[in-house]
């Protein structure tokens, strides 16, 4: 074993079961010896994830906590000691698992009582791997100034009088943890301090012996000297001897072996440790003493003489110019913990909450002062407890009886009632009891059991003023309020509540006074005159009778029962009772194993928006099966009225994915529609089916055609483009369309093709993770990723520079449990896409991100944004506003007259960039020859306007215009920024597909060509309408892109929205 040092100030430990008080001593020591690195890198606790909050001085600092020792060694691989506070049954293996692991070099065993044969197995595998073991049943070991383990030299005052924030010049190693504090102190007094201690633990077989830490505190030159503390029983000692005698130790050694007294017992004495037991007579105190004089240590005559000796051989070292003075310094103060300050009365501080029901802190709880035996040993039931914990204090036996009579009445009320349907339906969708009991209980409120108080409130009102029946509910009549605790949907006159009956009869028998329930009862006289099922409900009954009650017992004030009503306690007794109601219907649908809920639809009446005379009207219909037919009839009908009505995808941006393009389908159809009858006469629609198909495959072949002719003018440009070093200060535009009629061979097609579509860049204003969507492993990024997501390593908790982001990496671990969950989730949905933005927070940095997700041919991409604080969407008052704005638009889209596309597309650019604030924003018309026109604009008045321009069908190639059906939203923030590489597995047959991605580099040409504009970012939105019957190819329906609707921003630094705005 022999080497050198264990220890130095850059030493970092893993802490294997995580203890708070070590783990801070630790801290303070490392703080007051002036450690810039924590010495715990990270905590290794069995099946828990996260932090640990810890002081560092007077910053509190958050270590990460491992569930398994494998996971912290691989995060932190320079952390090269491991420190094991596992009881005795689990030290063995987790030391095993940490000695296999190649960055430990050294573990501190705290434990005792560890098997014998387990000890022997690590100690056998640590010395054939050069690896060193301190203990079992060690309190650990200290570098002065340096680093120590866990409770070693206890606490920081021990520490300062023992001068151990600063090395000396003594090397120190005992058996015993607790002499060794003691030695720390006789050594301080007498010579310039320790430079590394060592307790090797008590046990039989220790994993480092003393010789093992004389011989290497031998090999440091800072160690001038060395003292030794043994102890009787077992022949570790004789072991230095043998090295003494041998000339190994070339240092002044003082020893002392305890346990000398032993001989003044007669028979065999067990002393503290396992291995402290006097047995032959090699094994006493006197032999090895007397053994380690004759070898040439400095052995004392008794322990007494110990400090002597030690001084003696410290005071010749220093005579003999071997010892150089210690400059001495004052160690930092270390903060006092508040708690600490508080117990020793050096400061006060005010509490944060104020309890007066209860009490835990004695031998035993206390509910308003009454011990929980006294609660059993007297009987009391639930009633008593609620008068206890709501009212504070001991109600008479017919007070509680009543409270206990209210809840069980209102336990339930059967499975049709809202509390209980949302909880069976919760329950049905497999969630747990208390999701299933709230979702319940969150129906509960003025239309649904939250009329006890409001009951109580009225009738104690009206009663107390002299107000007759007649008043009262005249009054209440004009103020449009019904009278709470008066009706019921099934009970009449003729057929009252049981339940009010019960409580009633309980009432007149045990209540003194019962005054406000006889004024309910009149209430319920003159409303019956009304009508037969204004009857008095359960809730009046409960609410006029606990008026009795705190009235009529003697125990409350008015003020009291005022506050009692007005906070509302009554309504506390529903929700109370309710509860057990629906925790029973929980468990009843589990018990059933009841399948999902799906409401049936001929329960529901189903609408359709229709225009007629230019206004918005609503059509319904009950949606029966036998009627779908006749439905989808009356539906294409209506559908087709709304011609003329364009709602761009651009102002529908709060509506529902399917729902918008449920709304765009139906307005373009009508709007074809409508121009083919404007075009063509009647009698010319019937023609024979036969020339019909002729036609429409003639159309289809022509529309391929030009597509493909298109494709080869853009692949030329795109070449051309190229040739010029992608500047575009060489690329003449027009000159280029002029000679691109020239044919191009496929392989630069589709090599064109490829580079739109798998560019293999990003936009930087956010990154991008590719993810095999089975394992979740990593298997492309953008190189931003790491700075973005804060996984360069900067945090004070470790001096690793692993990189934690790469090929193969659970993509799970780089986010908060929260945000892995949810990633989680949206895998398993069908359609992923319509879960974005997902709103996600790195676990490094903590950072929000809006993760926008979709699937490609190998996995799923993860496109992330960072979400602004300061973005409006973000808080309540920006996301109403954005609602608002956007929902007025689509109302000004509604009322439009029919038949005037101009009108709606001039509403739709006013409307757009009152939302988003861009510069300029147009609408953007494709014709028939595939050229482009602006058809609408509205700008910044400084502007140039664009209105009427025409633009050459090269302008937005056919690939740019594919991707625009695929991904229809498209934002580029700066056309200036240089794009971001994608960085991925080598095992990608080709470059990652980017289609979907939000965030996919801009072109070099596209780039050029806004920056030659004038524009720096821009956003674009597509209108993609139903395309003609021609246009369909093997009996499919198709789309067609008609348009854009174009948000560029002019010579402003750069622009975006949020992600929650574009979705």
């Amino acid at each position: 074993m022999a080497t050198g040092q264990l220890f130095s100030r850059t030493t970092q430990a893993l802490f294997y079961n995580y203890k708070q008080l070590p783990i801070q001593r630790m801290l303070d020591f490392d703080f007051l010896c002036g450690r810039e690195l924590p010495s715990v890198a990270g905590i290794i606790n069995p099946g828990a994830e996260g932090f640990q909050k810890l002081f560092f001085g007077q910053e509190e600092i958050a270590i990460p906590v491992h569930s398994t020792v494998e996971a912290a060694c691989a995060a932190h691989p320079t952390a090269d000691v491991f420190i094991n506070f596992a009881s005795f049954r689990s030290a063995a293996a987790s030391s095993m698992a940490a000695l296999k692991q190649p960055t430990i070099r050294v573990v501190a065993i705290i434990a005792e009582g560890v098997p014998e044969s387990d000890t022997k197995q690590l100690i056998a595998y640590a010395r054939a791997n050069n690896k060193v073991v301190i203990g079992p049943a060690t309190v650990g070991g200290i570098q002065a100034g340096s680093f120590k383990i866990g409770d070693t030299a206890g606490t920081i005052d021990n520490i300062v009088a023992c001068k151990l924030y600063r090395p000396g010049s003594v090397g120190f190693v005992s058996k015993s943890g607790g002499m060794s504090n003691e030695l720390y102190n006789t050594i301080a007094r007498v010579t310039d301090g320790i430079y590394e201690g060592i307790a090797i633990g008590g046990d039989v077989f220790p994993g480092s012996t003393l010789s093992d830490h004389v011989l290497r505190f031998n090999n440091i030159p800072q160690v001038k000297m060395i003292v030794v503390l043994g102890e009787l029983g077992g022949r570790d000692e004789y072991s230095l001897v043998e090295a003494l005698k041998q000339g190994k130790v070339n240092k002044p050694v003082v020893a002392w072996v305890s346990g000398t007294c032993a001989r003044l017992f007669k028979s065999e004495v067990q002393f503290g440790h396992a291995g402290a037991k006097s047995g032959g007579e090699m094994e006493s105190a006197q032999a090895k003493n007397q053994a380690l004089k004759d070898a040439g240590a400095a052995v004392p005559t008794s322990y007494e003489a110990f400090e002597t000796a030690i001084k003696e051989t410290f005071e010749k070292l220093v005579e003999e110019g071997k010892i150089s003075s210690v400059k001495e310094f004052t160690p930092p103060q270390i903060p006092e913990d508040l708690n600490i300050a508080i117990k020793s009365g050096k400061v006060r501080a005010p509490t944060h909450i104020i309890s007066t029901i209860s009490d835990d802190r004695g031998e035993e709880p206390c509910y308003a002062g009454v011990p929980m035996s006294s609660i059993v040993e007297q009987g009391y039931g639930v009633g008593d407890v609620i008068s206890l914990l709501w009212f504070k204090r001991s109600l008479p036996r017919y007070c509680t009886h009543f409270i206990e009579i209210c809840i069980m009445l209102c336990a339930d009320h059967g499975p049709c009632v809202s509390g209980a349907h949302n909880t069976i339906v919760t329950a049905r969708a497999g969630k747990d009891l208390v999701s299933s009991l709230v979702s319940g209980l969150l129906t509960i409120g003025p239309r649904f059991g939250g009329a006890i108080d409001d009951a109580a409130r009225y009738f104690k009102d009206a009663y107390d003023r002299g107000l007759t029946p007649y008043e009262f509910v005249e009054s209440m009549k004009k103020k449009g309020i019904r009278v709470p605790g008066i009706g019921h949907r099934i009970k009449r006159g003729d057929n009252r509540d049981k339940r009010v009956e019960l409580l009633q009869q309980f009432a007149h028998t045990h209540f003194p006074s019962v005054k406000y329930m006889e004024y309910a009862v009149q209430v319920e006289t003159y409303t019956l005159s009304k009508a037969n099922n204004l009857v008095l409900n359960v809730d009046g009954a409960i609410g006029s009778l606990f008026l009795d009650l705190l009235a009529g017992s003697g125990m409350f004030s008015k003020q009291e029962i005022d506050e009692i009503v007005g906070i509302g306690y009554l309504n506390g007794l529903f929700v109370l009772a309710r509860s057990i109601g629906l925790i029973g219907h929980t468990f009843d649908q589990k018990r059933l194993k009841q399948p999902l809920y799906r409401h049936p639809w001929e329960d529901v009446l189903y609408t359709k928006l229709v225009f007629c005379r230019g206004k918005l009207q609503v059509k319904a219909s009950k949606f029966r099966e036998h009627s779908t037919s006749l439905q989808r009839k009356h539906m294409k009908k209506y559908l087709g009225v709304a011609a003329s009505s364009i709602p761009l995808l651009i102002l529908i941006t709060h509506v529902k994915a399917k729902a918008r393009k449920n709304i765009w389908k139906k307005v373009m159809a009508s709007h074809s529609q409508r121009q083919s009858n404007q075009q063509q006469p009647q009698n010319q629609a019937a023609q024979s089916s036969g020339t019909s198909n002729m036609r429409q495959h003639h159309h289809a072949t022509e529309s391929v055609s030009k597509a493909i002719a298109q494709y080869t003018v853009d692949a030329q440009l795109h070449a051309v483009f190229e040739q010029s070093g992608g500047s575009g200060k060489s690329f003449d535009y027009s000159q280029s369309v002029r000679t691109t009629n020239q044919s191009v061979p496929e392989e630069q097609i589709t090599a064109y093709l490829s580079k739109i579509q798998r560019g293999g860049h990003i936009q930087p204003f956010g990154c991008m993770i590719a993810v095999d969507e089975g394992s979740f492993r990593i298997i492309a990024y953008s190189e931003n990723a790491k700075e973005m997501l804060g996984l360069t390593p900067k945090s004070v908790l470790s001096s690793e520079k692993q990189e934690i982001l790469s090929d193969g990496t659970d993509v799970r671990t780089l986010f908060r449990p929260s945000s892995s969950v949810m990633l989680e989730k949206a895998f398993g949905a069908r359609e992923i896409t319509l879960l974005n933005p997902i709103w996600i927070h790195s676990k490094n940095s903590g950072k929000p991100f809006y993760a926008i997700l979709h699937r490609i041919d190998v996995g799923i991409v993860i496109d992330l944004e960072p979400a602004r604080t300061e973005d409006p969407a973000l808080s309540i008052a920006g996301a109403v506003q954005s609602q608002k704005l956007a929902v007025r638009s689509i109302s000004q889209l509604q009322s439009l007259p029919g038949g005037d596309i101009k009108l709606l597309c001039d509403t739709v650019v006013k409307s757009v960039r009152e939302l988003t604030g861009y510069d300029r924003v147009m609408v953007y018309k494709f014709h028939e020859d595939e050229h482009g026109e602006v058809v609408a604009e509205t700008k910044r008045a400084d502007l140039e306007p664009y209105i009427g321009l025409h633009y050459p069908s090269t302008d937005i190639p056919q690939a740019s215009r594919f991707l625009f059906k695929q991904n229809r939203v498209r934002m580029i923030v700066d056309c200036h920024a240089t794009p971001v590489r994608v960085i991925q597995d080598e095992a990608l047959m080709q470059p990652l597909c980017l289609v979907g991605s939000t965030l996919r580099a801009p072109h070099g040409c596209h780039a050029q060509y806004m920056a030659n504009m004038g524009s720096i970012a821009s956003m674009a939105m597509a209108v993609i309408i139903n395309g003609n019957d021609e246009e369909a190819i093997g009996g499919r329906n198709s789309t067609r892109l008609w348009g854009f609707g174009c948000l560029p921003s002019h010579f402003c630094s750069v622009y975006s929205i949020s992600a929650s705005l574009c979705m």
